[in-house]
């Protein structure tokens, strides 16, 4: 005997049907980066790291795994024209973020502030086509991240190697050789100023001389230090003459 489904049964087949379409966020691991052409760096292949549920021709429920997503776009943070980027490589977690509609339309035809919005061209919504790839966690407790800070901003390795801290009162620590001959040269200027003092100090003044020679006439010709160097710090022997 042949038992039909109930209603119940049927709606609850058909919803779950939509929903192992419809699409929202999910980590993914990079199995390609873009390195050449205008996209290099800008679009990434990524494995989805969830299977969805499906139900086999059977009524089984099954896992299936999704395929690979090709050309994601990477959503890298930026805005008033500066964007901050990170080395995207293989291997690495990203996240998968899903648009309501496909990108496809928008990344073809898109001009940044014309507001005039792009007619999709897909009516399916929440679907794969609208994959964005976030370099951001969440990480497997296989690979958690080493030197989060509970109060810094943190600048540091995969491996734990803290490159900057950046304090809430402003201030910035670099670890040491990082920085300090491009970002934080307070001490190579008081160096230099301090070898400057030092040879102020050692300089003397040569006597002045007074003579009286004849040309022409009697004139006397003053011979004494200047007020000021003059030319390198190292020719002390500089010096002015004034006749009288």
């Amino acid at each position: 005997m042949t038992v039909l489904p109930s209603q119940l049964e049927i709606d609850e087949h058909t919803t779950r049907n939509i929903l192992s379409e419809l699409h929202t966020c999910m980590p993914g691991e990079v199995v390609a980066v873009r390195s050449s052409g205008t996209d290099k760096r800008q679009f990434v292949d990524v494995l989805p790291m969830l299977k969805r549920a499906v139900v086999d021709e059977d009524g089984e429920p099954l896992d299936e795994a999704l395929p690979v997503l090709q050309m994601v776009p990477v959503g890298y943070m930026q805005g008033g024209g500066f964007f901050l980027s990170v080395p995207l490589r293989v291997g690495d977690v990203v996240l998968l973020v899903f648009a309501e509609r496909s990108l496809d339309a928008w990344i073809q035809n898109a001009k940044p502030g014309a507001r005039s919005p792009v007619t999709p061209g897909d009516l399916s919504t929440h679907t794969l086509q609208g994959a964005i790839a976030l370099p951001c966690g969440p990480r497997p407790r296989a690979a958690l991240l080493t030197g989060v800070d509970a109060a810094d901003m943190v600048v540091a390795t995969e491996s734990g190697t803290v490159l900057a801290r950046f304090k809430a009162d402003g201030s910035v620590t670099f670890a040491e050789g990082v920085g300090t001959d491009f970002v934080g040269l307070a001490g190579k200027i008081m160096t230099a100023l301090n070898k400057l003092q030092s040879k102020f100090d050692a300089h003397t003044h040569p006597a002045v001389t007074t003579a009286t020679v004849g040309v022409s006439g009697p004139a006397t010709v003053t011979v004494s230090a200047p007020s000021s160097p003059v030319g390198p710090l190292d020719d002390v022997a500089a010096t002015k003459t004034k006749a009288t």
